[in-house]
């Protein structure tokens, strides 16, 4: 349904993301279609940053709100996604702990490692 109007979206943020998507139109298609054509079309779409650079900027945005919900883990998938890697973004907790708080950031490397386990389950029963 929403998946060939912002290409950017699935290989930033996985299938499963997009799933989550295109299941909230059935409650807000304008709201599931602002997502998908604004947020990923026009806004990741935009020159000078790469997707790289802009996942770093959501996640530090949403952990300087202590905004560890759904969204945050999507968004560390799609910073795995785009590049960077666990130790990277242990790095990027550990930098920012001064600044947004040491029990958010601690929340996000739980976060990290969670979705590390999940993966390495994966993995291993491929």
């Amino acid at each position: 349904m929403l998946s060939g109007t912002a290409p950017n979206f699935k290989y930033i943020l996985g299938e499963d993301a997009l799933k989550k998507v295109e299941d909230l139109a059935s409650t807000s298609s304008d709201f599931s279609r602002y997502i998908i054509e604004f947020v990923y079309g026009d806004i990741y779409e935009r020159e000078k940053l790469s997707h790289r650079d802009r996942e770093l900027a959501v996640v530090a945005s949403m952990l300087g709100r202590g905004v560890l919900t759904n969204g945050f883990r999507l968004h560390i998938k799609g910073m795995l996604n785009v590049g960077w890697t666990h130790e990277e973004l242990i790095q990027i907790f550990i930098h920012l702990f001064s600044y947004v708080g040491f029990p958010t950031c601690l929340d996000a490397i739980i976060i990290l490692k969670e979705l590390m386990d999940a993966e390495s389950e994966t993995l291993s029963t491929n």
